[in-house]
């Protein structure tokens, strides 16, 4: 079934610069206020990416671990996001607060966030040659693909169920 809800899909970039293009796109005024958002669900950059360590020889060696991605924001969506995200390993919940980087700033302007950020942990490469195609799981990004979309759904049910 459709959702009931109308979503608004935006990309930000300069997360670099102090989450420049996030700032930006919240001050134009183009967004609906917040008491109209039924919730902003953030897809954080390198939410598959595998891990890797230094070998002895200075060189990089990609992890068999498998990806992790964390999920952040507020904590009433900690059910929902434990449900969604159930089949995806290695997930990391964090749902203490408003989160962290773009996320932060964007419950820090009042709407109601969640999100997924990072990745594997050993895979502070953002921004390097190692970031690239060959760092993502595909299976992984299925995997969280299909969470995400279950998430919505339960946003969107949660958004359009009357109180009785």
């Amino acid at each position: 079934a459709p959702l009931k809800s109308s979503l608004i899909m935006v990309t930000n970039s300069a997360h670099e610069y102090d989450y420049l293009g996030a700032r930006r796109l919240i001050d134009s005024g183009v967004l609906p206020k917040p008491d109209r958002v039924a919730a902003w669900l953030h897809l954080g950059a390198s939410i598959s990416v595998v891990g890797y360590r230094r070998r002895d020889d200075g060189g990089m060696e990609r992890l068999l671990t498998g990806p992790q991605a964390g999920v952040q924001g507020l904590p009433e969506f900690e059910a929902h996001a434990r449900t969604a995200f159930a089949t995806a390993p290695l997930m990391r919940y964090r749902l203490t607060g408003g989160g962290l980087g773009e996320l932060g700033n964007i419950v820090g302007h009042g709407y109601r966030g969640v999100g997924l950020i990072g990745g594997h942990p050993s895979f502070p490469f953002g921004h390097t040659r190692l970031d690239g195609v060959a760092s993502i799981d595909p299976r992984q990004l299925s995997t969280i693909g299909a969470g995400v979309a279950r998430l919505l759904r339960l946003v969107d049910q949660d958004a359009n169920t009357s109180p009785a």
